[in-house]
């Protein structure tokens, strides 16, 4: 059985500018696996499972479904296309 681990990451993640990645590459994940919300999203529905960590609104479904929430619009992974979340 092959694992694979991928890390992606959402533009707006962390309060500042880069902070999440900073977090990470102290965590030892180098960049060159980091990989930018479009790049990992198109990947999900082979995806076994994902696992976010961080705010709820930078992977909610709402932002594309719900015109009416306050984050309608957003860009957001879209996880929920994976086979567990």
């Amino acid at each position: 059985m092959r694992l694979s681990l991928r890390f992606g990451i959402h533009p707006g993640a962390g309060r500042m500018p880069g902070q999440l990645s900073v977090l990470l590459a102290q965590a030892g994940v180098l960049y060159d696996v980091l990989l930018e919300m479009d790049e990992i999203s198109e990947d999900f529905p082979e995806t076994d499972l994902a696992l976010v960590i961080g705010a709820n609104d930078t992977f909610n479904s709402a932002a594309q479904e719900d015109p009416d929430p306050i984050i309608a619009g957003m860009p957001v992974l879209d996880v929920w296309g994976s086979k567990q979340v």
